[in-house]
């Protein structure tokens, strides 16, 4: 089951309570090794490394989720998400998928993460992406 982190909970009660209007602004979706727990940020989830690997978090649109479902708490990918190739280092064992606020890796504010079932080894060479249904958000 996929959550939320501790800034976008905190960013959500702000807004349901009379706090500041809060909007997470354009997502992208990154890759992590291993579980970036609800204290990861932007800069610390055990996100794939970026050195000499062609790793990059990818931007979605809202047109890249189904919402059809939000009834259920439930909202998948309805679009394939692709990633670059690695090129020069394999990004190892991907175990976690992370929904951050920027683009620049180690920057910016991870708000949801979930787990990859089956978890995917992305080697040199390989075509990273998920698709249709793959990448599932859950809020119970």
């Amino acid at each position: 089951m996929s959550g939320f982190s501790n800034f976008t909970e905190n960013k959500v009660l702000e807004h349901i309570l009379p706090g500041p209007p809060w909007s997470p602004g354009a997502i992208r979706i990154g890759l992590c090794t291993a579980d970036p727990t609800d204290a990861g940020t932007g800069a610390d989830c055990n996100e794939v490394s970026n050195v000499d690997t062609n790793y990059a978090r990818v931007l979605t649109a809202p047109g890249d989720w189904d919402l059809s479902v939000l009834a259920d708490g439930i909202a998948y990918n309805k679009n394939v998400i692709e990633f670059n190739e690695p090129t020069y280092l394999d990004w190892g064992l991907i175990k976690y998928f992370a929904i951050f606020n920027s683009s620049i890796y180690g920057q910016g504010d991870m708000l949801i993460y979930g787990p990859l079932t089956p978890e995917i080894e992305i080697l040199v060479g390989s075509m990273p992406r998920f698709n249709v249904n793959t990448i599932i958000i859950t809020l119970e």
